[in-house]
């Protein structure tokens, strides 16, 4: 389970530093558009499209931070039984399983 709590930290660490990147880089483009000298018109309609996607994927990347409090669906939902290939540390689906196929010797490429 540590690893699954260190994979989600690394990934909001990950997102927040996009979102300051993306806000950063936002901030910078205004202040040229606004408090800047002239610049020529599609030089102007490229830096305002610029911003424009800019500005969705911040509300893309701060949406991601929000967490998933569907509790119910994730709670009630049918889940398969996971088979040899599956990863079994993700979220602790090894926790609620017995041994199975795999609980057997290891194959000799993981051995060391």
């Amino acid at each position: 389970m540590d690893r699954v709590i260190d994979w989600l930290q690394f990934a909001e660490r990950k997102n927040i530093g996009v979102v300051g990147l993306i806000s950063t880089f936002l901030v910078l483009i205004v202040t040229f558009l606004t408090a800047g000298p002239s610049v020529p018109t599609l030089a102007g309609v490229g830096l305002a499209l610029c911003a424009l996607t800019l500005m969705i994927s911040l509300l893309l990347a701060l949406a991601s931070l929000l967490p998933a409090t569907d509790l119910e669906r994730s709670v009630m939902e049918e889940r398969e039984l996971p088979g040899v290939e599956d990863n079994l540390i993700y979220f602790g689906t090894w926790l609620g399983m017995s041994p199975g196929p795999w609980s057997g010797p290891r194959p000799a490429t993981l051995r060391r």
